[in-house]
């Protein structure tokens, strides 16, 4: 045996491997306790919950961007926010159009009674953001309209190009709201960069 190694095994006796042991032991109960202190105690936290908007009419379009998700402010323990946080990942609060139809706005603290009978019924919501969602509808309409290069291109010396450049397709159908469509007269494609360029290029987006 190493004789170096020997002599360290001969200085960890078995009396000081037991203290290792019970330190290590009681920094491993004051974590755990540490955990449960903290989880048990109370917080507010901000928990963002998916929004889906349905039953919009067909020949209708939200004109303004609504909100992906909502924040709901909380108060819980740990526990329950650690959970709350883990379930709500299936959860999605619905807004039905339709029974918005005669309102331009939508308070959000309405939501407050779809998480009944839900696995959130429980918690205690101190706010909900933003407060209120606008409700912008407008007629829908479609629109054909050119498609464009946007390309950078360069050819080597003693080259040239042999024709025109051609895209395909060369026009597409847009839709959206009309106030919106209406200003669009081209689509652009994105920026194309071809250098010193000798035989046929294809770019395919």
């Amino acid at each position: 045996m190493n004789p170096f190694r020997k002599n360290v095994i001969s200085k960890l006796s078995p009396a000081k491997n037991e203290s290792i042991v019970a330190f290590l032991i009681s920094v491993l109960f004051a974590i755990i306790f540490w955990f449960l202190i903290t989880f048990d105690k109370s917080y507010d936290s901000s928990i963002p919950f998916s929004v889906k908007f349905s039953n919009i009419p067909e020949d209708q379009v939200l004109k303004n961007t609504p909100p992906e998700a909502l924040h709901l402010i909380i108060k819980a323990k740990g526990w329950d926010i650690f959970k709350i946080k883990r379930l709500r990942k299936n959860y999605t609060i619905n807004v039905d159009i339709e029974n918005y139809s005669n309102k331009d706005y939508i308070l959000t603290n309405d939501f407050r009674k779809s998480f009944k009978g839900s696995p959130f019924s429980e918690i205690d919501i101190v706010n909900i953001t933003p407060d209120k969602i606008l409700i912008e509808l407008e007629k829908k309409i479609e629109k054909v309209v050119p498609v464009k290069l946007n390309i950078d291109l360069s050819v080597k010396k003693q080259f040239g190009l042999a024709g025109p450049i051609s895209i395909e397709p060369s026009q597409v159908t847009i839709k959206g709201p009309k106030t919106s469509i209406k200003k669009i007269d081209t689509i652009y494609t994105e920026n194309l960069e071809f250098e010193n360029v000798e035989l046929t290029q294809r770019s395919y987006k």
